[in-house]
């Protein structure tokens, strides 16, 4: 056990099952079963990021070698700043993403490395106002 409070071990069993890691998306965001959050264990993270890897890099091979498809020629303006805006979009909603999994999941992001979250802190805060008083 290291002295920061976590055991220290090595990832060699990752979990390559689509759906176990897909089946994360497939779960409620509402309610007890936490969408994406949920993920319990840094195999899954781990292949997730592996999965999501092979998905960008064939989905950029994708569009290098098509043309969008007729619908989507009509629906979107194709201009630089269509462009830039398309992506700051994208960013936008993978930064909500990262900041829910910062807020919600401690095995992506432990308390011991980044320092506690607001309710941890408050409840150890009220913790010690209870014991001294």
């Amino acid at each position: 056990m290291g002295p920061w409070g976590g055991d220290v071990r090595k990832i060699t069993n990752l979990t390559h099952s689509p759906s176990v890691i897909f089946g994360y998306l497939l779960k409620s965001p509402f309610g007890g079963e936490g969408w994406i959050f949920s993920v319990d264990d840094l195999e899954d993270i781990i292949c997730g990021h592996v999965w999501l890897g092979f998905i960008c890099v064939f989905g950029g091979i994708w569009h290098i070698l098509t043309k969008p498809f007729a619908w989507a020629r009509r629906a979107f303006v194709w201009s630089g700043e269509a462009y830039l805006s398309y992506n700051l979009v994208g960013l936008s909603v993978f930064g909500f993403i990262a900041c829910c999994f910062v807020w919600f999941n401690n095995t992506a992001y432990p308390s011991e490395f980044y320092g506690p979250t607001r309710p941890e802190a408050s409840q150890a805060q009220s913790f010690t106002f209870l014991v001294r008083d």
